[in-house]
């Protein structure tokens, strides 16, 4: 897990607006090359999710050039995806992380449960 979270980056709000989310300048392909990209709202994606879910999720998500995910509420889930589509084989994945978005979730004593997050795949 420490090695693969060197390709996961949390990418701050002030950088996102500096520097395009800490994003190539130029996209890594050529005019030729077909670009498809996804937008995919994961209901609660999190630790919790099993190995063959995220098995299946990488499956999809290999049809795309670039995946936008909704709903992170851990970083290391994606560290485990990136697991897995690294294992689908072709392209090499990284993944960058927004800071939390929105409220999150709060108990009865107002302590924050968990927070979401936005992932770039």
């Amino acid at each position: 897990v420490a090695k693969l979270r060197e390709h996961v980056r949390v990418v701050s709000s002030e950088e996102s607006q500096d520097s395009g989310g800490g994003l190539p300048k130029t996209p890594p392909h050529t005019a030729s090359e077909e670009i498809k990209i996804a937008s995919w709202n994961i209901r609660c994606f999190s630790d919790r999710k099993t190995d063959d879910e995220l098995r299946k999720i990488a499956s999809v998500m290999t049809r795309f050039s670039v995946v936008a995910v909704q709903e992170v509420r851990t970083i290391e889930v994606c560290q485990r995806l990136l697991v897995f589509l690294d294992a689908q084989g072709g392209s090499s994945w990284e993944c960058k992380v927004s800071d939390p978005v929105g409220r999150g979730a709060r108990n009865a004593d107002d302590v924050r449960v968990y927070e979401e997050r936005y992932a770039f795949f």
